[in-house]
C-alpha cells in the first residue's frame, strides 16, 4: 500500500531532519505543561508534499506558538494535544465544503480530555462541531506519548478513520486544503490548551 512507510532503496534521496521545540516559561503553576505536538512527514522516497499530513498541523502549531508567545507554561505535562492532519477528510466531504474535526482518544483517562477539547468549540463560539471518537489502537503520533505514560493525550484530526484518499501521495498539495477548516480546528485546539492550562 502506498501510504505505509517502507524502507528506502539505497539510491533514494535522503534529507536531514530536525525537531522544533518552543518553550514558554511559566509564572503560575510553573511545574505544569500543556504540550501541543505535530509532525511533518519526511518520506523522501515517496514524492509527497505532505500538505494535510501534516504540514497543516505543523503550521497550526507554529501559529499557536506565536499567539502564546507571552503566555506561561511549566514542567509537568498535564495534557498532550496531537495536532494531526487537520482538514484531512474524504473527497466527498471536501467537495461538499464540510468542516470536520475529530478528537480521538485511546484510554479511559483520555475520554474526559477529548470531550473537553470538543466542547471548546461551542464554549468559545467557534463554528465547528467536533466529533469525539474512541481509537482502539494506541498508535499514531499520540501513541508514543500514551505508551510513555502520558495518559491524558488525544489526537485532533480531520477524520477518523482517516479518509483522505491522497494520504502520502504526490497530490497531497495545498490546493486541496480548506484553510477555513484548518483555522477553526486550530482555534479549537488553542482554546482547549489555554483552558486546560488554566484548569490544571
Amino acid at each position: 500500500m502506498h501510504h505505509w512507510y517502507s524502507k528506502p532503496e539505497p539510491d533514494d534521496p535522503w534529507y536531514d531532519v530536525a525537531n522544533i521545540e518552543a518553550v514558554i516559561e511559566g509564572s503560575e503553576r510553573p511545574d505544569e505543561i500543556v504540550q501541543l505536538i505535530s509532525h511533518k512527514d519526511s518520506m523522501s522516497w515517496i514524492d509527497s508534499p505532505g500538505t494535510r499530513d501534516n504540514c497543516v498541523g505543523l503550521v497550526a502549531n507554529l501559529e499557536m506558538a506565536r499567539l502564546l508567545a507571552g503566555a506561561a507554561a511549566g514542567d509537568e505535562i498535564v495534557a498532550v494535544l496531537n495536532v494531526d492532519s487537520l482538514d484531512g477528510k474524504s473527497d466527498e466531504d471536501t467537495a461538499g465544503g464540510k468542516l470536520t474535526h475529530v478528537v480521538a482518544y485511546s484510554t479511559d483517562e483520555e475520554k474526559a480530555l477529548a470531550e473537553q477539547v470538543a466542547w471548546c468549540a461551542e464554549r468559545h463560539g467557534i463554528d465547528l462541531v467536533p466529533k469525539v471518537v474512541f481509537k482502539e489502537k494506541v498508535n499514531d503520533d499520540d501513541g508514543m506519548y500514551i505508551n510513555a505514560g502520558f495518559r491524558r493525550t488525544v489526537m485532533n484530526v480531520g477524520s477518523f478513520p482517516y479518509e483522505d484518499a491522497e494520504y502520502h501521495l504526490v497530490v497531497d498539495v495545498p490546493e486541496r486544503v480548506n484553510v477555513e477548516n484548518v483555522v477553526r480546528s486550530a482555534q479549537v485546539v488553542l482554546a482547549a490548551a489555554v483552558e486546560i492550562s488554566q484548569d490544571a
